[in-house]
């Protein structure tokens, strides 16, 4: 498990987010502030934030949610136009893990595992506004 999140935390970090070949979904993303709290509410472990000054093809925010029957990464722009532009690198790179893609608008989720799990439910949920 720590060998996939140190890839893909070491893939997002170097590439960016994106989306899948769907397009983008209707639905619109909750702020990242709101998505940590709900996030954390569900007992699901946290970690991320900010993206470093001069990593320009990373999110703005990233979190990584993490529980026992899913792993996800939730990635926040500031413009779904530059979440589009990022989609051909992410849904690339997660192939290579087998990972899946999802597009909200402003959010990205990477999942590594288990997104049609409860605890899937609940991370994807959390990403979203109500």
């Amino acid at each position: 498990m720590q060998r996939v999140c140190v890839t893909a935390c070491l893939f997002v970090a170097l590439q960016g987010c994106g989306g899948s070949g769907s397009g983008p979904q209707t639905s619109r993303a909750a702020s990242p502030a709101v998505a940590r709290q709900c996030l954390l509410t569900a007992q699901l472990r946290v970690v991320g934030g900010p993206r470093s000054a001069g990593d320009a093809n990373a999110p703005n925010i990233e979190l990584i949610a993490t529980g026992r029957q899913a792993y996800a990464f939730l990635a926040f722009y500031d413009s779904s136009a530059r979440a589009t532009k990022y989609a051909p690198m992410i849904r690339s790179n997660a192939q290579r893990f087998h990972g899946t893609v999802e597009r909200h608008g402003k959010l990205t989720i990477l999942w590594v595992h288990g997104s049609k799990t409860l605890e899937g439910h609940r991370i994807r949920n959390c990403g979203l506004e109500k």
